[in-house]
């Protein structure tokens, strides 16, 4: 901080000063009762234009100590390293540091959530070219190898449907960001929606010999058509690809007076006790999956996040080696206007 910003700086209270001085020395002038002469009044000034000095010279250095910390926050902050600001000795002082610790505070918590997504979208992003390599790889085998053209069409089949299942995921995690604009809540017939699932995934079902238990579940709740289908076949695939072959899928639902809740229930590997808090996290694959790089642990994170915004209730409950179980909970009397943006 230079002398004449300073002095800008105090500029009112300078003028402050000198106004005062020449009052008071007008008064002891020409009132008949201070028996002062004018060359005392000249000494009164001087000393008290000294003594202003060395305050002013004083607060020169102080405030300069303020404010170079001032200028040392802003590069601190473009060389992304820790506020370390003086509290400053006054009142206003004090409040300039703390909105600037504040606003530094505010933007720093912000760059690390920005940081954190980057960094999650970048590892999703790996995972979802890897395992869109496999079936790629694996058409390509195929096509060179294969010259019973049923079983290439059947095994391109499989093939592209890993694809289409992957890139859908892509797909609705970045629509997550624009779901307000992107929703329509009206009724949707559970059993339309489970039946085109269970078609869609028939083949699956056949080559693992899974047999498929549905109650009848003619029921109509509220909810988006096209994220529901979603959310339902996100956990439907889950339940083909944990489940051993000749293994078995339920889905039934369960009504009270508050809510309708579909059950779908396999005979699949389960979910180890210590996983069981993390299945809805993203990224996460459990520990079943150490070892097999196929799985982007974005499938019930997905679910997760499209059921809260639904305001829709989504539970796991599972026992390793036995089953697992998701149920998702519909509200009857629910207003939609408190859908989260």
């Amino acid at each position: 901080m230079t002398i004449l910003k300073f002095l800008n700086v105090r500029k009112s209270f300078i003028i402050f000063f000198i106004v005062l001085m020449l009052f008071i020395s007008l008064i002891i002038r020409f009132d008949p009762n201070f028996m002062i002469g004018k060359s005392n009044i000249i000494y009164i000034n001087m000393i008290s234009l000294f003594l202003f000095l060395i305050y002013l010279i004083y607060d020169y250095y102080r405030l300069n100590i303020f404010f170079n910390n001032l200028d040392s926050l802003y590069k601190k902050a473009k060389d992304d390293k820790y506020l370390d600001l003086k509290r400053g000795q006054n009142e206003f002082e004090k409040k300039i540091y703390n909105l600037f610790n504040e606003i530094y505070s505010f933007e720093r918590n912000r760059f690390n959530i920005l940081y954190d997504e980057k960094k999650e979208n970048k590892d999703y992003i790996m995972s979802f070219v890897h395992e869109i390599k496999l079936p790629i790889s694996a058409i390509k085998l195929e096509l060179e190898n294969n010259e019973d053209i049923v079983m290439l069409k059947d095994s391109l089949e499989d093939e592209i449907k890993r694809i289409e299942d992957e890139v859908e995921k892509i797909l609705y995690s970045f629509r997550l960001d624009s779901f307000s604009n992107d929703y329509i809540i009206d009724e949707v017939n559970l059993n339309k929606v489970i039946n085109k699932i269970i078609k869609s995934n028939a083949k699956i079902f056949i080559n693992k010999a899974i047999k498929i238990d549905i109650d009848d579940i003619n029921k109509n709740v509220l909810s988006d058509y096209r994220w529901l289908y979603f959310i339902i076949n996100q956990i439907i695939s889950n339940s083909l690809k944990y489940t051993d072959k000749k293994g078995q899928i339920n889905i039934y639902f369960k009504e009270d007076d508050k809510q309708v809740s579909l059950i779908i229930k396999d005979s699949g590997i389960g979910i180890k006790e210590v996983d069981k808090k993390r299945v809805f996290d993203k990224g996460f694959s459990g520990s079943v999956n150490r070892t097999n790089k196929n799985s982007t642990g974005m499938g019930l994170y997905l679910a997760k996040k499209l059921c809260d915004k639904l305001n829709h209730l989504i539970e796991i409950d599972s026992k390793e080696n036995e089953y697992t179980k998701v149920i998702i909970s519909f509200y009857k009397d629910y207003s939609y206007l408190n859908i989260l943006n």
